[in-house]
């Protein structure tokens, strides 16, 4: 029984390290094709995309290898077309960038790049030329780019510090005369235009171009200088014709009824080159800086309750319905109310004179914000779209106003846009020709003092 039990023993005993020899043969025999397919997917990268065959099990790891080399000669064909349109793209951006490059340092305007925070990113070689600074490339726009009103010190948020916080275009306007601070101490006239850089909603920074105006500017200072100094010689002569139109008058009721109406028309005449001069004469001053606004706390609702009595008897006489608007609740505000009623008188008579018998002329005050909105709405004979940019410059009439009034001058609007500006508020219309037009004054609640530079 010993002997058995041995003998048993003896053979289990090899019988179990046959198995365990089997089992690893036969694990290997099973995972050996997958280590190698393990090894050559881990080797799959660009320049090792040629994989051949190496399982020969003719069971699923051969296919599943015949699938993985496939699968890499796959990879090859599409990384190669990938690698060309990128290299092609490449190309094609570095031209782009280069011919960009290239118009940007060309143009005579200067143009910077700023950021969201208000740092200098980019600058052509106009803007370093134009300020006269050695570099501006990671400085702040505002300290780096000092730009003036009138020669004088903006005490506002600088142009692009407004565009970035707006995200608004801000752009100089004509009666602004901006300048820029040059590294010098010069003044340097320019004209400039702010523009947020938006990608969807997302605000990346600005870009600032600007450009040199001073053979401009100063054709425009000559411009008005000319005419403040004829305007001057013609009234001497004016007001001498005055006088002796004034001793004619005197003896009007012998003169005959034809030297009456001859009288008369010189009278209306005289009057009408008064006016021209009055009017050519305040305008060189508003640009000149020679009329200053005088700042104080004004009832503004009083000011257009006056303003609509003026309106309701040129209505009246002219034929048209007059209304007027204002609010129940005071409203008061900082600026200068003897300019404001200048704007005012030039819209209101503007707005009756257009409008034909039988129309309507509104009159509408109301609150906007901290300050205040004015609006004055007729039904007359509107403004032609294609003119509709060059209302406010200086001596332009529409061609429908030519045909319709002789008498005027082109200046109402021009001044009361330079009155406004100079008040901190904005001027600005809608108009269809036919349908009559609204023009809106808009007025800050205090008006901002400029400091000398």
């Amino acid at each position: 029984v010993r002997s058995l039990a041995l003998a048993l023993f003896a053979v289990g005993g090899a019988l179990l390290a046959l198995a365990a020899v089997l089992a690893v043969l036969l694990a290997r025999s099973l995972t050996g094709p997958l280590r190698a397919l393990t090894g050559k997917v881990e080797r799959l990268r660009p320049e090792h995309w040629d994989l051949r065959p190496s399982v020969g099990s003719g069971d699923e790891v051969e296919l599943l290898d015949r699938v993985v080399v496939d699968l890499a000669a796959r990879l090859k064909v599409l990384y190669e077309h990938l690698e060309e349109e990128v290299r092609s793209r490449t190309d094609e951006l570095a031209k782009q960038y280069a011919l960009d490059r290239a118009v940007l340092q060309g143009i005579d305007a200067g143009v910077l790049s700023v950021d969201k925070e208000g740092m200098i990113r980019q600058a052509n070689a106009a803007a370093l030329r134009l300020t006269g600074a050695e570099g501006l490339v990671g400085r702040p726009v505002a300290e780096a780019l000092d730009i003036r009103s009138h020669r004088q010190t903006s005490s506002g948020l600088h142009p692009v510090l407004q565009c970035l916080k707006s995200r608004k275009p801000v752009r100089s306007s004509h009666s602004m005369h901006a300048a820029i601070l040059r590294a010098d101490q010069a003044l340097l006239p320019v004209t400039f235009t702010a523009t947020p850089l938006l990608v969807g909603r997302i605000l990346q920074g600005a870009i600032l171009v600007f450009q040199d105006v001073t053979e401009e500017r100063q054709v425009d200072y000559m411009k008005s200088e000319f005419i403040s100094l004829a305007s001057h010689q013609l009234r001497t002569p004016l007001s001498a014709l005055r006088w002796y139109l004034e001793l004619f008058s005197e003896e009007a009721e012998a003169m005959p009824d034809e030297k009456k109406e001859y009288l008369t028309e010189m009278r209306t005449s005289v009057e009408r080159m008064v006016n021209l001069l009055n009017a050519l004469l305040h305008s060189a001053k508003l640009e000149e800086r020679g009329i200053e606004p005088e700042a104080r706390t004004v009832d503004l609702s009083q000011v257009v309750r006056d303003m609509a009595v003026e309106l309701r008897e040129l209505s009246r006489a002219a034929g048209l319905r007059a209304e007027v608007s204002i609010p129940a609740k005071k409203l008061s505000l900082e600026t200068d109310v003897t300019l404001l009623s200048i704007v005012l008188q030039n819209l209101v008579s503007n707005a009756v004179k257009y409008a034909p018998r039988g129309g309507k002329v509104e009159l509408r005050l109301a609150a906007h914000g901290k300050g205040a909105e004015i609006r004055v709405t007729d039904t007359g004979i509107g403004i032609p779209a294609g003119e509709q940019e060059r209302v406010f410059q200086k001596f332009f009439r529409a061609k429908n106003v030519r045909t319709l009034d002789t008498d005027g001058n082109g200046l109402g609007l021009h001044i009361s846009l330079t009155i406004i500006e100079k008040l901190g508020g904005s001027l600005t219309f809608k108009s269809a020709e036919g349908k009559g037009a609204t023009f809106v004054i808009r007025l800050p609640a205090h008006l901002k003092r400029k400091r000398r530079a």
